[in-house]
């Protein structure tokens, strides 16, 4: 007698055996508890969470011998015809070998007639949104009024694709995705049932790699117990399924923070040559560099391997680590299409392994440039130069050894003693980086505290908009100044009372060369900080001067 694959054996009979899809289970029961059955449901969510295997038990529900019951009893002639897919009144149809109009005309003839042996009839359509349009349009008149006996579930994966006209006539309940952690544990118990063996972290892992699905859980287990044949452990698990253990990816992440494109190309050899599953490995990389970013975003520490990759990060910007997971992002995009993916991945990696840190705006206007992470091969270094080695070039070489965290980017100064700046030069400072609130910042600011207020003139919607969009950055600019969780308020303003005030602290104005009139376009030609952009974006020209008024 040949086996029965994990995910038949294991399929719910019960409401009682559905995991993870409480709030729907609980709302069904309520429903036959009350006596208030819809006509038509559509279930919708990812595969494996229990669409189809809900439809059936719903069925049973309504059409066992004992109910309608919120408890099918499973053993009488109406609940195993059910269960074996054998039983008159519940039919169950395959939407996407049954689209044409045709084949729903037929079906709808059906519905007329009485059940058999149970209550309702009970039309199951799986893969709904397979219909075409005419078949939804010959579905919608009964679903408009359909007998008392009657009762649609329609399930699907994408419930976008269904006309909004037959989704109006339904009541929709959407499945969640099952949490890993409420898998692994159906897993450990099923696993104990069928007498294997197996490790926790082997188990994790499959979890994870089942993405919300109980379905793929149990078909992914029964794939790698044929492969094991005995013990379920990790490396069984990553060689059956083409995975790439975490370690593996984390000293890819350190090789790329490194900036060494010689160890990661040998990495990445050694991975090609086991089979890993290409997609997957880059899902695994973004999903370790989401990992880091929360843990530098919260300032938390890591564990494992992790700790690892955190601590060579630490002389990376959040932000150019937020630059690496959108090319590796697009990279996977790229991927998921091209036909030479391994070429695609392995050019996406190596090119984060030489990407160039941004230098601060500040170092820009200034004319210093900002140091590139140290690049620990020699591949990275430009053909012809021999640079000397610094003391954090070699810290950055060496595998173990810590690295000193460096500041993400240049800070401007703050005052002594905790004193906050004074409003005219925090004025000129978010000036500086915001300039697109010069008509706001030259009417000068408020201090209170932790509070900073913006004078907005009245009449002027815009510029009030403006601020408010603003607020974000204009704290982390007040942040960089010591100001701690500052607060910004805007405070509409006459504009007689404004013109009244001039002699109020305001944001410096650009100062302007000898010989010009303060305020002439000769002058802001000449001003040397505009100078300055021109010569850190070269290329760049100014093609007009105006006067925001």
């Amino acid at each position: 007698m040949s086996s029965v694959a994990l995910a038949r054996k294991y399929r719910p009979q019960t409401f009682a055996d559905l995991i993870g899809q409480e709030p729907i289970v609980r709302t069904l029961q309520n429903a036959i508890r009350s006596d208030r059955i819809h006509h038509a449901y559509i279930f919708t969510g990812t595969r494996g969470v229990g669409k189809t295997t809900s439809a059936r038990i719903f069925a049973k529900a309504l059409n066992c011998e004992q109910g309608p019951t919120p408890d099918p009893c499973g053993t009488c002639d109406n609940c195993r015809g059910i269960a074996a897919g054998n039983n008159v009144d519940v039919l169950e149809i395959d939407a996407a070998s049954h689209t044409r109009v045709e084949e729903t005309r037929e079906l709808m003839a059906r519905v007329n007639y009485a059940p058999a042996t149970g209550r309702y009839r009970v039309f199951i359509i799986d893969e709904a949104h397979m219909l075409s349009k005419s078949s939804f349009n010959a579905l919608l008149k009964t679903l408009e009024e359909p007998p008392a006996h009657v009762v649609f579930i329609l399930a699907t994966t994408e419930p976008q694709k269904i006309l909004e006209t037959v989704r109006s006539r339904c009541l929709e309940f959407a499945f969640r995705r099952i949490p890993a952690a409420r898998i692994a544990e159906n897993l450990r118990d099923v696993l104990q049932r069928e007498g294997l063996a197996f490790d926790d972290v082997a188990i994790d892992r499959i979890s994870l790699e089942a993405d919300g699905s109980m379905r793929d859980a149990l078909s992914l287990t029964d794939q790698v117990a044929g492969f094991a044949g005995g013990e379920l452990t990790v490396a069984a698990v990553e060689e059956a399924l083409g995975l790439t253990g975490r370690d593996a990816v984390a000293q890819l992440w350190i090789s790329i923070l490194r900036r060494d494109a010689q160890a990661l190309h040998q990495q990445l050899g050694a991975i090609w040559r086991g089979g890993a599953d290409l997609r997957r490995l880059a899902i695994d990389m973004a999903d370790l560099l989401r990992e880091l970013l929360v843990l530098r975003a919260t300032r938390q520490a890591g564990e494992g391997v992790l700790a690892d990759v955190l601590e060579v990060s630490q002389v990376w910007s959040m932000t150019d680590l937020y630059r690496m997971f959108d090319r590796l992002h697009d990279g996977l995009l790229t991927l998921e299409r091209s036909p030479i993916p391994d070429v695609v991945l392995e050019t996406t990696l190596l090119g984060l392994a030489v990407l160039e840190p941004l230098a601060p705006l500040e170092q820009l206007l200034s004319g210093s440039s900002a140091a590139p992470p140290a690049a620990t091969s020699e591949s990275a270094q430009r053909p012809g130069s021999a640079p000397a080695t610094s003391p954090a070039r070699r810290a950055a070489a060496a595998p173990r050894e810590p690295e000193p965290a460096q500041p993400e980017a240049p800070e401007p100064a703050r005052p002594a003693s905790g004193a906050l700046p004074g409003s005219a030069d925090v004025a000129a400072y978010l000036l500086q980086h915001h300039p697109m609130l010069m008509p706001v910042l030259e009417q000068g600011v408020e201090i209170a505290d932790q509070t900073v207020v913006l004078r907005v003139p009245a009449g002027n919607p815009v510029l009030e908009k403006l601020v408010a969009s603003e607020q974000d950055a204009l704290r982390v600019s007040l942040e960089r100044l010591g100001f701690d969780h500052p607060q910004i308020r805007a405070e509409t303003v006459a504009a007689e009372r404004l013109e009244h005030e001039r002699g109020g602290p305001t944001a410096p104005r650009p100062v302007a060369a000898s010989g010009s009139e303060p305020g002439s376009k000769r002058a802001l030609l000449e001003d040397e900080r505009l100078n300055a952009v021109l010569k850190a974006f070269p290329g760049a020209r100014v093609t007009d001067v105006r006067r925001l008024e």
